[in-house]
């Protein structure tokens, strides 16, 4: 997308004004989109880096970091947009990678039940052992 252009006039006439003129885009965006997808019953947040190249190679010529949240069971288009005004790089082709550099990781938690053996005295009998335990929770 051509934010700016600017006209060079090659021919001018009085009444007739410029007659041969070229157009060169001083101010370009390119784009990139990701549809992202939440699964989970959780929120979540990502950290997202998009790497834009020139077409047909390896070279990194932008970058751009977003973090995206997402609801659960959802999903969001996620747009990442550079600004290119380098003359020689506004009729360049670009592609577009991105790097998951974090996603979100959810608890998962399981019940542990603890025992705790006890000697309680009565009257009649003689010691007689009781267990008692509780249940807790243990989050990985």
């Amino acid at each position: 997308i051509c934010n700016k252009q600017e006209e060079v006039c090659h021919q001018s006439y009085p009444l007739l004004g410029c007659t041969d003129k070229t157009v060169y885009c001083v101010d370009r965006t390119v784009t990139c989109t990701l549809e992202l997808n939440n699964h989970d019953d959780e929120n979540g947040q990502w950290k997202i880096q998009f790497n834009y190249m020139k077409y047909n190679t390896q070279a990194v010529e932008a970058t751009e970091t977003v973090n995206p949240k997402l609801y659960p069971r959802s999903s969001k288009t996620i747009t990442s947009q550079v600004s290119i005004t380098e003359k020689e790089l506004l009729d360049t082709q670009y592609t577009c990678t991105y790097s998951i550099i974090s996603k979100p990781t959810k608890d998962v938690c399981r019940d542990i039940i603890r025992y705790k053996e006890i000697n309680k005295e009565r009257q009649i009998t003689a010691y007689r052992p009781v267990t008692k335990y509780r249940i807790e929770q243990k989050c990985n």
